[in-house]
Formats: structure tokens, C-alpha cells, sequence
């Protein structure tokens, strides 16, 4: 049988666990928040860009299965040029 350890944790276990976040992982964090900025300001720009397009009678949007999609607008005397 081997005998257990019943004496509580040291002090540098403790203080292991209560150290701060290191330098490196907040700034990959601030990269991640980052990112994220950009994608969402992707997204805004791309639904503007979107909405101009259906505004100016390019596309026109369509039902398809339940789910909205764009499509070519077609042309006010039916030629394609």
C-alpha cells in the first residue's frame, strides 16, 4: 500500500493558481475581439451593399423553400444586354 499525501498544497501551488493571465494570452484574445470586429463590419458593409443593390433594381429578392435569396433583375423591356 502506498501512503497518501495529506498535507495541504504548497504555496507555490496556490500561487499558480492565482496568478494573472499572461501578456500572450491577452493579446490573442484582443486579436480574437479584433477579428471579430472585422467580421461584423464585413457583414454590415456586405447587407449596405446588398440593400443598395436591390434599391437600384438589380436584384430583387425571392422566396425559394422558405429562405430569401437574390436574384438578376430583370431588365424593364426583357433584353439582356
Amino acid at each position: 500500500m502506498t501512503p497518501t499525501r495529506s498535507s495541504p498544497p504548497s504555496p507555490a501551488t496556490r500561487a499558480r493558481r492565482r496568478r494573472r493571465p499572461r501578456a500572450s494570452a491577452v493579446a490573442s484574445n484582443q486579436g480574437v475581439l479584433d477579428a471579430l470586429a472585422d467580421a461584423e463590419h464585413s457583414a454590415r458593409q456586405l447587407a449596405d451593399d446588398l440593400a443598395a443593390l436591390v434599391d437600384a433594381g438589380l436584384l430583387q429578392p425571392t422566396q425559394d423553400g422558405g429562405e430569401l435569396r437574390f436574384a438578376l433583375a430583370e431588365p424593364a423591356n426583357g433584353e439582356i444586354s
